[in-house]
């Protein structure tokens, strides 16, 4: 998983997403991926107590610029609300 979020390099081959060789990335370029294309889960993970459900997956999409609309509507889809 570290690999496949740019989190860490391979020690040898290449990684490829949407036809795109990741370890090419620069670190701002890496950022941009994580933002749009990739998203983690870990297992002890870290939500924000004074958030709901909710706001708690609207906050990346948030960070990564999507409209108001669009974080409620894939937070709905994602909770199994909509």
């Amino acid at each position: 998983m570290s690999l496949l979020g740019g989190l860490e390099q391979p020690t040898s081959g290449s990684i490829q997403v949407n036809g795109e060789e990741i370890t090419r990335l620069s670190d701002h370029e890496l950022t941009g991926y994580r933002a749009h294309d990739v998203g983690f889960v870990f297992q002890s993970y870290n939500l924000v107590p004074n958030l709901t459900a909710a706001e708690n997956v609207m906050l990346p999409m948030e960070f990564a610029g999507r409209s108001k609309q669009e974080r409620k509507l894939r937070s709905a889809r994602a909770l199994g609300r909509g």
